[in-house]
């Protein structure tokens, strides 16, 4: 399993934008868990199990997530982006679709 501690240890070429969100990404979830540490959660720690946020504050979550990146998650992906892995590479794509 992939961390954010082996990401940060990737080259920087490897590790920019996915470094990038991961750690804007810790920044957001800190907002509704401080306790949370991405670098000691696998890369597919589930939000709501493993982070700790329950539905109302994954919507919430979403919201800012939509708002600090800029882009409008459908409904439909929502209910797929269950683990941290799978928000930093929703974020990737749209962001390599808008490059």
């Amino acid at each position: 399993m992939t961390n954010l501690v082996e990401i940060n240890t990737a080259t920087p070429d490897e590790r920019s934008l996915t470094f990038m969100i991961y750690t804007k990404l810790e920044e957001i979830i800190k907002q509704f868990n401080e306790e949370v540490d991405l670098k000691n959660l696998p890369a597919n720690a589930h939000i709501k199990n493993d982070v700790g946020l329950d539905s109302i504050e994954i919507m919430e979550l979403i919201g800012v997530i939509e708002d600090e990146f800029d882009l409008e998650i459908p409904e439909r992906a929502i209910r797929e982006l269950q683990c941290i892995d799978q928000i930093v590479g929703y974020i990737e794509a749209k962001n390599s679709v808008v490059a």
